[in-house]
């Protein structure tokens, strides 16, 4: 996670999802880009960008943003299952 930017994630924020998340999916998604609510509109961000001090830099570093915003420290990774 240590990059040149803050990766999305797909869950939602909640200021208290560690306490009610299950540990073998904890997914937790509510709102949708047309919801009027900023609480709801929230998505994570994990890990540290080029602008963030090295401390900040780990997967333990956890914020959001608002699903729409759009900035230059923040960006996403992509994922594929390779074939065997």
């Amino acid at each position: 996670m240590a990059d040149n930017v803050s990766e999305w994630m797909i869950t939602s924020y909640y200021e208290g999802g560690e306490n009610f998340q299950n540990r073998f999916n904890p997914d937790i998604q509510f709102g949708t880009p047309q919801s009027q609510s900023k609480f709801q509109r929230r998505k994570v961000l994990r890990g540290g960008s080029w602008k963030d001090s090295p401390s900040l830099v780990t997967t333990s570093n956890r914020s959001y943003e608002d699903m729409d915003a759009t900035h230059s420290y923040i960006g996403f990774r992509v994922v594929i299952n390779l074939p065997e």
